[in-house]
C-alpha cells in the first residue's frame, strides 16, 4: 500500500468515527427530548364569541370634474365643506372626521366621452356610535354633494370584556381536550399559557345608489366575531413529585 493510500484510509476511518459519535449524541438527545415530552402535553384551546357592534366607520367623499383643475379643486372643497358641516350637525365629532384620500388627475377622452379635463377626488372617514341614524347621516351627506361612498366598517368600541370571556373559555376548551385524551385533569398542572387572538370586524360595502336609497331598517349590521386562542402546556404532577 502506497503512502497516499494509507493517508486516505486514515482520513476515512477518522471521518467514520466522528460521524458515529455525532449520530450517538443525536440519538441520545432525541431520546431525552421524547422522554420530556411524554411528561408534558401541549393543547390548543379556542373560543369564539358573537357580539353586536356599536360603532360604524364610514368613508365617503366628493368627486368633481372640470376642464380647469383650479375650478375642479375649488368646487370640490366647497362641496366637501358642506358635507362636513352636515356631519357635524349630526353631532359627529369634528376631530373624528379625517381626510382619507385627496388627489387630482387628468382625464383622457374615451369612446363614450369627448371630455378631457381634470378630476378631483376627495374622501373623508368618520366614526359614529349613532347606528340608528346612520342612513339619515349618509342621505344628508349625499344631499349636500357627497357622491363617493367607499363603505362602512362596523366594530365594537370596547371589546376587552368580551375578549376576556373568550380567553377564559379558550383555556377551558384546552382543559376539555386534555380530558378527551382520557387523561385526568387533576393529574396535570398548567405550566405555560401562550396567548394568541384575532379580532374580526364585519365589513359591509354599499354602492352609492344603495346608500342614498336605503333606510335604517335595511342596514344589516349583523354581528362581529371575537376570537381567542391559547396554547396551554400541561405537566404531569406525578413527574414533579418524582423529581
Amino acid at each position: 500500500m502506497t503512502q497516499s493510500k494509507s493517508k486516505i484510509l486514515k482520513i476515512q476511518i477518522l471521518l467514520f468515527l466522528i460521524f458515529t459519535m455525532l449520530a450517538t449524541f443525536t440519538v441520545c438527545n432525541i431520546c431525552q427530548i421524547n422522554a420530556l415530552e411524554t411528561n408534558c402535553i401541549k393543547v390548543v384551546g379556542k373560543n369564539e364569541i358573537k357580539v353586536t357592534p356599536d360603532t360604524a366607520i364610514v368613508c365617503l367623499g366628493v368627486s368633481t370634474t372640470n376642464s380647469s383643475s383650479e375650478v375642479a379643486s375649488k368646487e370640490n372643497l366647497e362641496i366637501m365643506q358642506k358635507v362636513i358641516d352636515s356631519l357635524i350637525d349630526f353631532n359627529i365629532n369634528e376631530n373624528s372626521i379625517i381626510t382619507k384620500d385627496f388627489y387630482i388627475q387628468e382625464r383622457q377622452p374615451n369612446r363614450n366621452s369627448t371630455f378631457s379635463g381634470y378630476q378631483v377626488y376627495n374622501t373623508v372617514e368618520f366614526t359614529t356610535n349613532e347606528l340608528d341614524e346612520l342612513s339619515e347621516i349618509i342621505k344628508t351627506a349625499s344631499e349636500n354633494g357627497a357622491n363617493v361612498f367607499n363603505g362602512i366598517t362596523f366594530k365594537l368600541s370596547d371589546f376587552s370584556e368580551a375578549y376576556n370571556q373568550a380567553l377564559n373559555n379558550a383555556i377551558m376548551d384546552a382543559q376539555t381536550k386534555l380530558e378527551q385524551l382520557n387523561l385526568n385533569l387533576e393529574d396535570y398542572k398548567i405550566t405555560e399559557i401562550v396567548e394568541e387572538y384575532c379580532y374580526n370586524s364585519l365589513n359591509s360595502y354599499y354602492n352609492a345608489d344603495l346608500l342614498r336609497s336605503t333606510n335604517s331598517k335595511e342596514f344589516n349590521v349583523g354581528e362581529i366575531s371575537i376570537n381567542a386562542q391559547v396554547r396551554v402546556t400541561f405537566e404531569s404532577i406525578a413527574t414533579e413529585n418524582e423529581q
